[in-house]
């Protein structure tokens, strides 16, 4: 894809000098915020001042408890209020930026996605099973993890946000434990129990 920015200014259409770190990127969307300009692409978000020189660029987010090389950003809208930058990500969610440096992730209590394979309760807790496979018994490499809920809050476990878990891949079947209401067994069509 091709992507190109235009500036339209007292009638006339120009094409902005960018620089050599703008090489037609995927534009998601752009906004503009008193006298900058945001642009989501994809991988990455820029804040380009009214000379169109970069400010700021983030192609990965500082979320607490997540490391770095797990954040890739997927923007597709930025917006500024109040000197914070707000990007909503398609993986992520909302992510505000305090400055150039900060990050923080902004979710509401929820499961991480809505893909269900199983669902059993025990105890007033429900777990999800994530996984599945196609119509020909094939994987389907869904590595969205599991989640709990117990009544008031989700706890979404899976290989971002859950330090030490192994990846499992197509998690079909869940079995709560009758002993423990936080213990549940988890079933992969890929990798066993």
């Amino acid at each position: 894809n091709e992507d190109t920015l235009y500036v339209y200014n007292n009638s006339n259409w120009s094409k902005p000098s960018l620089g050599s770190y703008y090489n037609n990127s995927d534009i998601k969307d752009i906004n503009v915020s008193s006298s900058e300009l945001l642009v989501c692409l994809f991988g990455k978000v820029w804040v380009l001042s009214s000379d169109y020189s970069l400010t700021f660029e983030a192609n990965k987010y500082s979320i607490s408890g997540i490391p770095d090389w797990a954040t890739p950003a997927r923007p597709m809208e930025i917006i500024e209020k109040n000197g914070d930058y707000w990007v909503a990500d398609s993986v992520f969610g909302l992510i505000r930026f305090k400055g150039i440096d900060l990050s923080e992730r902004i979710i509401p209590n929820g499961p991480d996605h809505a893909d269900v394979w199983e669902m059993k309760a025990k105890f007033g807790k429900l777990w999800v099973a994530t996984g599945g496979y196609t119509d020909a018994n094939n994987n389907v490499f869904s590595n969205k993890g599991v989640y709990s809920y117990d009544g008031a809050l989700w706890t979404n476990y899976n290989d971002i946000i859950t330090p030490g878990w192994t990846p499992f891949y197509d998690i079909i079947t869940v079995a709560p434990d009758p002993a423990d209401v936080n213990k549940a067994y988890f079933g992969s069509y890929s990798n066993g129990a």
